[in-house]
């Protein structure tokens, strides 16, 4: 991998399979070392130390701007979870992809974003029931967030900080 520049208080994309898990515990699957995120799918619990701490563990997404579900059709996972952090943006080589590394205590303000209606469709998971928003397009999902979040983060918001 090669580093591409710092991000600041950016909204970032994470595929994921658990989303539940993580709005309700954070990142907590990261690496203390960063320079094994290149190759997190073949490491496993038994490669995490004893004594990690979710706060100072590595995690990879992607920057929500400009990023687009339809090229990389759930490479990850099947849910998104959106939320801000700093990072370093790199280029994976293997994967060929832009991705940012963050700490995961860092991460905060959480958004649940989840197909339905056989994946056709892609709504907001609130906490509150009824989604604020919804569309056939995940990426224009994504830019309603970012434009109305401070509007409506009291019903989006799904956790505050990691």
């Amino acid at each position: 991998m090669s580093y591409l520049r710092i991000v600041k208080n950016t909204w970032l994309v994470h595929e994921t399979d658990y989303a539940r898990e993580i709005i309700n515990e954070g990142f907590s699957n990261g690496l203390e070392d960063y320079t094994k995120l290149a190759y997190s799918k073949f490491h496993s619990d038994f490669d995490r130390s004893p004594t990690s701490d979710p706060n100072y563990e590595y995690m990879f997404a992607f920057d929500a701007d400009g990023y687009s579900w339809k090229t990389r059709r759930s490479h990850y996972g099947e849910e998104i979870i959106m939320f801000r952090s700093s990072g370093v943006e790199i280029i994976h080589y293997g994967d060929e992809e832009h991705q940012i590394i963050f700490m995961a205590g860092q991460a905060r303000d959480f958004v649940w974003l989840a197909q339905y209606n056989n994946g056709t469709e892609w709504d907001i998971v609130t906490e509150f029931g009824e989604s604020p928003y919804e569309s056939d397009d995940v990426e224009d999902l994504i830019k309603w967030v970012i434009k109305n979040f401070d509007q409506y983060k009291k019903q989006i918001v799904t956790r505050r900080k990691n």
